[in-house]
């Protein structure tokens, strides 16, 4: 029951996210939301995160991730690589180690991240898998059950010179009237932009644009 719509470009990186989660198979609209910042302790700057999937991935990578270095260069790709692997290994531990595991898999075999993850960074993209980061080279992404749709809309948009926040939210927008277990509701898609791993300011409602497709 989510949509998440992506896209990074230059030093940004522009995330959009439904507000529907399922609680016992009835849909609640969040007051938390899809995507979280985590601050880096080195330089103070922000990595931006979304998840599908189990709803415990971001409450887990809030309490427990602990980004302890960043890419000299972010424009060294390799470097940069390095790094999001190295997070993605870092999260997958966390997942490993609550009670109950965060994980799973076959025959009780709990060994991969249960649900989807994003990691946005400074113009990067990259989905977060066990032990793997893969970087997303045309800085387009989705995750959820509306990814499909919103791959689409972002395409289209793209292709279109469309704004960036724009983009996002009219991909959310689209997923959510057209597929099953997404949602928005009055407040519209939740958004979030860093610009240089800094944002201005973590969530502004002025920043999302109102949309004809609601």
């Amino acid at each position: 029951m989510t949509v998440v719509a992506a896209l990074a470009y230059a030093d940004r990186v522009v995330m959009a996210a439904d507000r529907l989660t399922n609680y016992g198979g009835t849909g609640v609209y969040m007051s938390d939301n899809k995507i979280r910042r985590i601050a880096t302790r080195i330089t103070g700057e922000h990595v931006l995160f979304a998840a599908s999937g189990h709803g415990a991935m971001l409450a887990v990578i809030g309490r427990n991730l602990m980004i302890e270095s960043m890419p000299i260069d972010s424009e060294d790709e390799d470097d940069v690589q390095d790094w999001a692997d190295a997070i993605a290994t870092a999260i997958t531990e966390l997942m490993a180690e609550q009670t109950p595991p965060v994980l799973h898999g076959n025959d009780g075999d709990e060994t991969t991240i249960n649900g989807a993850l994003l990691l946005g960074w400074r113009g990067h993209l990259f989905y977060v898998f066990t032990h793997h980061a893969v970087r997303v080279h045309d800085g387009i992404a989705a995750l959820g059950s509306g990814a499909d749709v919103a791959l689409g809309a972002l395409h289209a948009s793209t292709a279109l010179e469309a704004d960036a926040l724009e983009a996002v939210d009219l991909a959310v927008r689209l997923a959510c009237r057209l597929m099953d277990g997404c949602g928005i509701d009055e407040r519209g898609p939740y958004v979030d932009v860093l610009v240089n791993g800094q944002g201005d300011p973590p969530h502004d409602p002025s920043l999302v644009p109102r949309s004809s497709v609601a």
